[in-house]
């Protein structure tokens, strides 16, 4: 869920969850009431950011992953406990999640669905040459990141855009959202920026991501669901997007 919000918020030149897609993600879920208003949101994100020492990758009026997990757990007690409707903390906090406002999306079940299967992996395993070279080409070609450890997020939708894998309908808004939910979640996100880059393996999910929702005729349903279209098999739409690199050289790499 933390992934979908964050590649919404991506769009902003963010690499949190932003206040605006909170806002309107919790009052399309009804979080918000008499007991909880839009004014105690505020204070509890800034109560979440104030003292952060991410601050390099957001800001007051946006969190990373471990200040939205506490975001959630003050929102809980602030709506169930302090207005006396549970009488503890762990009443308050399971009746929050109870409301089961994170179900949204679930990156998991696009690869048990879609990705994870014999037809998929041979294209794949037999394009993996290419695929490496597409993937070393990319990495650092906009970003400038000198060590390249990984291929960012503004490489990847440079990428894409310059082969030409977003349209009218799926524009470079749900790129974002391809690009984190592929993301491998890493547990020190302070410390360096690890968990900001996609490796060769992230990078293939992304792009199969893409793959899969360029024909989308409904992209904010489609998105959602993980893919679109589900009679035309994955792997025949990734066949048709490596063949827009056909004119690259397998195992040359950009200088």
């Amino acid at each position: 869920m933390y992934k979908y919000l964050a590649g919404l918020s991506s769009s902003n030149g963010l690499f949190s969850v932003s206040l605006n897609i909170l806002t309107d993600l919790y009052q399309k879920k009804g979080v918000f009431d008499k007991n909880f208003k839009l004014s105690d949101l505020d204070l509890n994100i800034k109560a979440c950011t104030t003292a952060s020492i991410s601050t390099q990758y957001n800001n007051t009026f946006s969190v990373v992953r471990h200040e939205f997990l506490e975001l959630q757990i003050r929102i809980g007690l602030d709506k169930y406990l302090r207005t006396g409707i549970c009488k503890n903390e762990v009443e308050a906090l399971e009746a929050f999640f109870a409301s089961k406002i994170f179900n949204i999306i679930d990156p998991y079940e696009w690869r048990m669905k879609r990705l994870f299967n014999e037809e998929c992996d041979n294209v794949l395993s037999g394009n993996k040459e290419l695929l490496n070279t597409i993937f070393e080409n990319s990495k650092g070609r906009v970003s400038k990141n000198s060590e390249k450890r990984g291929l960012c997020e503004e490489d990847f939708l440079f990428l894409m855009t310059e082969f030409g894998f977003f349209n009218d309908k799926f524009t470079v808004r749900y790129g974002h959202i391809c690009f984190h939910l592929a993301l491998t979640t890493r547990v020190d996100e302070i410390n360096n920026t690890l968990f900001m880059l996609a490796g060769f393996y992230e990078f293939i999910e992304a792009f199969c991501r893409v793959c899969d929702l360029t024909d989308t005729q409904d992209v904010d349903k489609d998105v959602v669901l993980g893919f679109c279209n589900p009679e035309v098999t994955l792997d025949k739409k990734i066949e048709k997007g490596l063949g827009v690199f056909s004119s690259l050289k397998v195992g040359r790499r950009r200088r």
